[in-house]
This record gives C-alpha cells, sequence and structure tokens, in this order.
C-alpha cells in the first residue's frame, strides 16, 4: 500500500514577520496563529482627538479614547466670529465648522439669501420646476417663473401672450411644448374644447364612491 505524506511549506506572517510552517494545500494561511489572526482584524491604533493617548478604537467614527474624553471635549468653548455680522460669539469646540459659521439663524438666513440663490443654491436643478400632474415651469432672470409652453409660444409669435389668451395642448399632454402641439386661443374657446372633451369621455361628473 502507498503512503501518502503531506506536503509542508514555510510562509511568513503577515502580522508579527515570524517564519511558519503549515500545509501545502492550506493556501488560505495568513497568519502564523489565531493570536495573529485576531490582531490583524482589529483597528490600527489611532491619538485620542483629546487627551492625545493612543488607544485601538471600535469602529472607524471613534475619536476619543473614553467617554469623560468626549464629554470634555464638548464642554471646551472658543470664541469665533460671525462670518455674516462679524460678531464675536462663543461655541463648542465640536459645533466649529472649518468653513463657515455663524452667531444666529438669522445672520444664516441672510448670508444664504445673499449668496445662495439662482445657481448656487443648495436645490438648484437648472431652473426648471416639473410637478407632478401640472406644466414645466422655467425660471426667469428675475428669480420668477414663468410656464413654459407659454414661452414656446411667445417666441413662435414674436409678442407677449396677454392674460385674455390660452395656450393649449392638443394632445393633452401639459408637458408636451412642441410648437405643432400648442394652439393659441382664448379661454372661452378653450373651456369650450376641454369641456366638450369631457362630456365625450364621460368625464364631467366625478364619481361617488
Amino acid at each position: 500500500m502507498t503512503k501518502h505524506y503531506r506536503k509542508y511549506i514555510q510562509k511568513v506572517c503577515e502580522q508579527c514577520g515570524i517564519t511558519y510552517t503549515v500545509r501545502a494545500d492550506i493556501k488560505a494561511s495568513r497568519f502564523c496563529s489565531i493570536q495573529c489572526g485576531g490582531l490583524s482584524r482589529r483597528m490600527k491604533p489611532i491619538k485620542c482627538e483629546h487627551c492625545g493617548i493612543e488607544f485601538i478604537p471600535s469602529k472607524n467614527t471613534t475619536k476619543f479614547c473614553s467617554n469623560e474624553c468626549a464629554g470634555a471635549s464638548r464642554r471646551l468653548r472658543e470664541n469665533i466670529k460671525c462670518d455674516y455680522c462679524n460678531k464675536e460669539f462663543e461655541r463648542h469646540s465640536c459645533h466649529i465648522n472649518d468653513v463657515i459659521n455663524f452667531c444666529s439663524v438669522e445672520c444664516y438666513g441672510k448670508w444664504v439669501s445673499e449668496n445662495k440663490t439662482g445657481k448656487d443654491a443648495f436645490r438648484w436643478k437648472g431652473g426648471i420646476y416639473k410637478p407632478y400632474d401640472k406644466y414645466i415651469s422655467i425660471r426667469q432672470t428675475d428669480g420668477t417663473y414663468k410656464q413654459e409652453h407659454r414661452i414656446v409660444m411667445e417666441n413662435h409669435l414674436g409678442r407677449k401672450i396677454v392674460s385674455e389668451e390660452i395656450v393649449h395642448h392638443i394632445d393633452g399632454n401639459g408637458k408636451n411644448n412642441d410648437i405643432d402641439n400648442l394652439q393659441l386661443m382664448d379661454r372661452p374657446e378653450h373651456g369650450r374644447i376641454h369641456t366638450t372633451e369631457r362630456w365625450e369621455t364621460g368625464t364631467f361628473f366625478k364619481e361617488v364612491e
């Protein structure tokens, strides 16, 4: 009977650097012991942001070595200047922003109204407003919004549309603002068209549940 002997090879532990012997068929082996494997999975030591002591954090967001250091850091206050009114005020160190700080909600609101409007606004979406079931509106230079189908018709006519005139969507899709789908008419005529459509489709009266 033929005897099969296991083959052993030498590897270097990725944690401690010691050379160790392992079976050749165990290709996933990286550490010389369970202890080295456990140490490799732990977080690397960092310095506590309050006392400077080195410690191994429990998770990536940990900044302090203890609850005492975390509490002490929150109690620290610094005198800084408001970036809007230049008034000096006191704030917790952990609440100081690296970019900009304000002494009150009023100063923040005034700064936003002066510096974060139009294309610089936090929620800027290209100046186009699209309600779920209505028309598309485009932001104008004066900050107001105007319905896109009226803008398209005015550009086509070369004049402003008066308040008595209505731009009708022929296919009934309020967001299809192709000039071939738009028709200019007065308000009574527009009302008659939609009234006739509702009578013909049976949607003139709402169903009572």
